[in-house]
């Protein structure tokens, strides 16, 4: 039987409570064998997807040393592979993201990804490849260029964000985004 405070905690009632009884999960969870603890969980299919709303880079940074990604994917079976990467990429999307998006990276290609599981969330790597810090606009970049030779990339998608991207400082990724676009579009610049 589950409290009724954690219930509600869990069915979104007490919000502020939530984040600090995750953050406190997260904690004891990277207190001993991460995955046997994982696997001993009855919280775990409730907590994991509320990790991805928790604001807390010190504790998923230490979390990722403790091998927590390969951990989660390890329970794909129990947790959902699909909410795992649509988490990840909601996550990265999420303004102030930038001191946790290795880790959330770092699930999602270790989740590997395969061209239909990618290409709905086009327009999200676009957007990271717009807005978001170096190392994040480079991995949403390298999974649209894994897409485009697939077909499942449609041209729209990086050109609405193309000259977001451009005004960049120049660097790799608004290199690498130009040929995207115009292996896309079937122009040269």
């Amino acid at each position: 039987m589950i409290p009724a405070e954690l219930h509600e905690c869990l069915t979104g009632r007490r919000e502020r409570e939530m984040a600090r009884f995750v953050a406190g999960w997260m904690q004891w969870v990277a207190e001993s064998d991460l995955e046997i603890r994982l696997r001993r969980d009855g919280f775990l299919p409730d907590l994991v997807p509320r990790m991805f709303a928790v604001a807390a880079p010190e504790l998923l940074s230490r979390l990722e040393h403790q091998e927590l990604a390969p951990a989660l994917v390890s329970l794909t079976g129990l947790l959902g592979r699909g909410e795992l990467l649509d988490a990840c990429v909601a996550r990265l999307a999420q303004p102030g993201s930038d001191a946790t998006s290795h880790f959330f990276c770092r699930l999602h290609d270790l989740l590997e990804p395969s061209p239909a599981e990618v290409a709905p969330h086009t327009a999200g790597y676009a957007n990271l490849a717009a807005t978001a810090a170096y190392g994040t606009a480079s991995f949403a970049l390298g999974h649209l260029k894994a897409l485009a030779p697939t077909g499942r990339l449609e041209a729209d998608v990086p050109g609405a964000v193309a000259s977001s991207v451009r005004a960049r400082p120049a660097s790799t990724p608004v290199r690498d985004f130009d040929t995207l676009i115009d292996r896309t579009t079937g122009t040269a610049r």
